[in-house]
């Protein structure tokens, strides 16, 4: 059930749904609205006898032929502009953004909507006839109507999509675009903390699962995989995690069995999802890099725009705040006696604590700025974290950023210093207890 959730999630995102699903309703409202004209007397109707409403033959014919041309050339200039802005983004801040513009709704809408008025007009068009067609002449006037109104809803979609467009290529709009995903991401890490933690031992050996497929996990369904190595009395010890990339072949995993190895072996293969693409919305590493890779595009030397950078930076502090106040990824999961059952192997906080710094830093060079930026992210993952094995942890990269200020001859030590004293006493305060509130 979930890797059919999960494949629909995947379908719903696809560029082409929205479009069809559009074409689709264009025929059925054509159909619809022609068999209401065919079925429908409008004599006793004075306000439809009136030159407002009622057209001609010759009138109707060229009035649905020139929306339907015109409306597929707005089509073609649509997807035309889409493929000129996401060869642009993609150039210019990465090729992981292509993804966010092909699942853009207002994309598909505008698309699906021109390309539909163009069926609708062709099906409406064909049921017009004249006398001299086969003795009886038809106009299905509601049908025609219904394409003006039609086509004057496609006119302000097509504004709307040239100011969407206009707006989506703004650099706050793409780091906020990519931080949601980031966010998706660690509001999925959160829902796996639903199942009871245990500490325990990895154990060693065990019989070695192969992966029958080549691709890059995106999902495991850790409930499966409990419920099946506890029925069998057994451990399972994933050599993967969500991220992984596995060839044909691969270990994926361990299996410490109780009574039966096939059926362990079969959960195992069925609770872990491949796909040819990593998936942003649950794969935390590569919607943090996905977000990260705006800001080492803009601090390239082609680009030189440190100001991105801080935008980034700025964008990734508050599912970096979420994340560290969060109880950690989960490593094991026990049964309900809490007996070890299931090993993962997650994405540690450590480990993304690290990521921004360790892959920022190489890029950033002379700009002051976008270290007083990485201060200060430091000085707020250390004010939120709630593991306190972990204070402290932000601010060793304080250190490294101290040490390449010091030997820089462009940058200034006392303002940095000035700044990391500044999240110091950001963070005292932040750790205090609460004050009682006063009595009233």
């Amino acid at each position: 059930m979930r890797r059919f959730l999960h494949w629909l999630r995947r379908v719903l995102r696809a560029f082409w749904l929205v479009p069809i699903v559009c074409v689709v309703a264009a025929i059925v409202l054509a159909e619809l609205l022609v068999a209401i004209d065919r079925a429908v007397s409008y004599e006793d109707l004075p306000f439809w006898s009136t030159p407002v409403f009622q057209l001609g033959i010759d009138g109707s014919r060229g009035l649905l032929s020139m929306i339907g041309g015109s409306t597929f050339a707005a089509a073609a200039t649509a997807f035309s502009i889409t493929i000129s802005v996401i060869v642009t983004a993609s150039t210019t801040y990465g090729p992981r953004l292509v993804g966010n513009f092909m699942s853009d709704r207002r994309n598909q809408l505008t698309l699906g909507a021109l390309v539909s008025t163009f069926v609708y007009t062709t099906l409406v068009i064909r049921t017009i006839r004249s006398a001299t067609d086969d003795g009886s002449a038809f106009v299905p006037h509601l049908a025609v109507n219904a394409a003006i109104l039609i086509a004057v809803a496609d006119v302000l979609l097509l504004i709307s999509f040239i100011h969407h467009i206009a707006r989506t290529t703004q650099v706050d709009s793409l780091t906020s675009s990519v931080a949601a995903s980031f966010n998706r991401a660690v509001e999925d890490v959160q829902r796996r903390t639903r199942f009871q933690s245990v500490d325990a031992k990895v154990p060693v050996g065990g019989v070695v699962v192969r992966s029958s497929r080549t691709g890059c996990v995106i999902q495991l369904d850790e409930e499966s995989l409990l419920e099946a190595a506890t029925a069998d009395g057994g451990q399972i010890v994933l050599e993967v995690g969500i991220g992984d990339r596995v060839v044909e072949g691969t270990p994926i995993a361990r299996l410490i069995v109780g009574h039966d190895a096939d059926a362990l072996e079969r959960a195992v293969h069925d609770s872990i999802d491949l796909d040819a693409h990593h998936n942003p919305e649950t794969d935390i590493r590569f919607a943090q890099h996905q977000v990260l890779e705006l800001a080492v595009r803009a601090l390239s030397p082609g680009t030189n725009d440190p100001y991105t950078a801080i935008a980034v930076i700025e964008d990734l502090v508050p599912q970096m705040a979420e994340l560290v106040r969060s109880p950690k990824p989960l490593a094991v999961i026990g049964d309900d006696n809490t007996v070890a059952r299931v090993f993962l192997r997650p994405a540690t906080l450590e480990e993304l604590i690290d990521v921004p710094f360790d892959h920022l830093l190489p890029f950033v060079g002379p700009q002051p700025a976008v270290y007083l930026a990485l201060v200060d992210l430091a000085g707020h993952v250390e004010q939120q974290v709630v593991h306190v094995d972990l204070r402290g942890y932000a601010f060793r990269h304080v250190e490294r950023m101290r040490s390449i200020v010091a030997a820089s001859d462009h940058l200034s030590l006392g303002r940095f210093e000035e700044r990391v004293a500044h999240n110091e006493r950001l963070v005292d305060l932040a750790r205090r207890p609460p004050h009682p509130a006063s009595a009233v």
